[in-house]
C-alpha cells in the first residue's frame, strides 16, 4: 500500500492515514507486515503490505462491490489472509514479512527466524508448479507452497 497515493485518493493527510492504519493494525483489524530486507533501515522506509485479520472482513467488504462472483484474485487474498493470520498467532509478528525484490519471481511470504536463511512461502489457487519458489533469486532454507483448490 502506498501511503503516498492512498492519501491522495482520499485526500486525507499522509500521518492523518498513518495513524488510522496504525490503529486498525493495533486493534488487530488489519495485520501490516513489512518488506523482507536484511536492512532494518529497508525495513522501516519501504511501503508495508496490509492483510485483514481474517478473510471474513474482505469478504464483506467485497460483497458489497461483486457480490457471489468475487474475483479469483481477490480470492487469492482472501487465502493469503488466512495464512497471514496464523502465521501471527504461531509466531511473533517481527519474524513475518513480505517478499518484495524488485529482480526477479517473488513468493508471498518470508519467514525470518535470523539464526538461518529464511523460509520463503507461496499461497495460490490451482497451483501446478514451484516455479516462483524454485526461480526466487534470495536464499532460503526451504520453500513452502500453500495450494488451495477452491470448488464453489
Amino acid at each position: 500500500m502506498n501511503i503516498d497515493k492512498l492519501s491522495g485518493i482520499l485526500s486525507l493527510k499522509k500521518e492523518n492515514l498513518q495513524d488510522v492504519i496504525n490503529i486498525l493494525d493495533q486493534s488487530e483489524l488489519i495485520n501490516e507486515l513489512p518488506p523482507y530486507s536484511n536492512s532494518i533501515d529497508a525495513r522501516i522506509i519501504k511501503n508495508k503490505k496490509s492483510f485483514f485479520m481474517s478473510p471474513s472482513i474482505r469478504r464483506a467488504l467485497l460483497s458489497n462491490v461483486f457480490g457471489d462472483n468475487i474475483p479469483e484474485m481477490m480470492r487469492s487474498k482472501m487465502w493469503e489472509d488466512i495464512v497471514v493470520m496464523y502465521l501471527v498467532r504461531i509466531l511473533d509478528k517481527s519474524f513475518l514479512s513480505y517478499s518484495s525484490q524488485s529482480d526477479g519471481v517473488n513468493p508471498d511470504f518470508v519467514i525470518d527466524t535470523f539464526a538461518t536463511d529464511p523460509i520463503i512461502i507461496e499461497v495460490g489457487q490451482n497451483k501446478t508448479s514451484a516455479r516462483q519458489i524454485a526461480q526466487h533469486k534470495g536464499t532460503f532454507r526451504y520453500g513452502i507452497i500453500i495450494n488451495v483448490t477452491a470448488k464453489e
